[in-house]
């Protein structure tokens, strides 16, 4: 709307918008840039109403089923965890009702959530320091996912750690990743990467965000993990510079 009626506004644009709500689209592009994602499959209803073998993905079981558009782990959870074809194919038509613009099935990655922030005009060319999930013991699902539950009604169970319980390589690995991928879809100004670290020591990216929450919680938004520096001066560094008319 901004772009239309030519206004000036802070953030990525609409094209980075539109390629990062798209999950599927996001694996599309960052995996041609040799970007590691879990395997997938995107799975719409048309599938299910012409009588796919929906069951039968070529996909390594377990696997997880989200929905592609939707935000803070919504529809994510243990019981989105498929671990054959027929709970699969049990699954998918119950999803797709709830989600009907598609869904993405995915090989489940056993390991842990992480996520780096992107602040720009900090960090490293605006990649800031990796953080992880500290749960409650009780807390944690089967799965260890990192899931809605945790993000909503038990948020209050999970702290985020920074610096990250990690090695020195995985950091630096984590972050020229996020710095790659920031580039490739050209999110402006702040946003964030999720990751899956896999119990294989690879790392997959889940996700890209290009309009991370700024509200005090678990979720870790730029501005909390802006290190060195008060939120007003780091914010200050882009915020006037977009209110000008800088695109």
């Amino acid at each position: 709307m901004f772009e239309e009626l030519g206004f000036p506004y802070t953030g990525s644009d609409a094209y980075v918008m539109t390629v990062t709500l798209d999950k599927w689209m996001t694996k599309l592009v960052l995996g041609a840039q040799g970007i590691d994602t879990p395997r997938a499959r995107l799975v719409v209803p048309d599938d299910v109403q012409r009588g796919r073998d929906i069951g039968m993905l070529g996909l390594a079981y377990p696997v997880l089923v989200k929905p592609n558009f939707e935000g803070s782990s919504k529809g994510i959870g243990d019981d989105a965890v498929a671990r054959d074809p027929r709970t699969l194919a049990d699954m998918l038509p119950k999803a797709l009702r709830r989600y009907p613009a598609g869904l993405i099935v995915e090989e489940f990655v056993a390991g842990t959530d992480v996520t780096v922030p992107f602040l720009e005009g900090a960090g490293d060319e605006g990649v800031l320091l990796p953080v992880d999930y500290v749960i409650e013991p009780a807390a944690r699902s089967r799965f260890n996912i990192y899931d809605y539950r945790l993000k909503s009604a038990e948020a209050g169970r999970v702290a985020v750690r920074c610096p990250p319980d990690l090695q020195r390589d995985v950091v630096a690995r984590l972050r020229a990743i996020c710095k790659l991928a920031v580039r490739t879809l050209g999110v402006r100004d702040m946003g964030r990467v999720d990751f899956r670290l896999g119990d294989d020591g690879r790392i997959y990216l889940l996700e890209v965000n290009a309009l991370p929450s700024l509200e005090r919680g678990p979720a870790p938004s730029p501005r909390r993990r802006a290190r060195g520096s008060t939120i007003r001066r780091r914010w200050a560094r882009w915020w006037p510079v977009r209110r000008d008319g800088r695109e």
